[in-house]
Order: C-alpha cells, then sequence, then structure tokens
C-alpha cells in the first residue's frame, strides 16, 4: 500500500511525532481490510477533535497484471 498523508493526521500538540508515527504504522501493520476501512480506521483512531488542523488521506494499492 502507498499511503498519503497531511500532517493534520499524526501531528498533536499533546502527543511527539515519533509516537503518533509509531501509531500509524501500527495502525496500518492490521490484517489486510479494504482501502475505504483502512481510511476510516486510520482517521477514527488517529484524528483528533480538538486538532484543527486540515487532513487529507490517500491510500493506493498495486496489484500486478494476472493477480
Amino acid at each position: 500500500r502507498l499511503v498519503l498523508y497531511t500532517d493534520g493526521l499524526v501531528e498533536t500538540r499533546r502527543d511527539p511525532l515519533d509516537t503518533r508515527l509509531d501509531r500509524l504504522l501500527t495502525l496500518l501493520d492490521t490484517p489486510a481490510h479494504s482501502l475505504d476501512d483502512v481510511c476510516e480506521l486510520l482517521l477514527r483512531t488517529l484524528h483528533e477533535p480538538d486538532n484543527f488542523d486540515d487532513v487529507a488521506l490517500l491510500i493506493a494499492r498495486v496489484t500486478a497484471p494476472g493477480y
């Protein structure tokens, strides 16, 4: 998977960036779900309601022909 996101998904005023990036990687290590489900999981888990920074998230899965 290719995951593109803006800093609003992982940056907060309370938590160190490394901690948030580790959390993101842990969430991406979960068993294969649909891309929509992964987006929802990341947004639901990482986006903080009191963080007013914009969030953009795009996930793509590349498959070789014949798979």
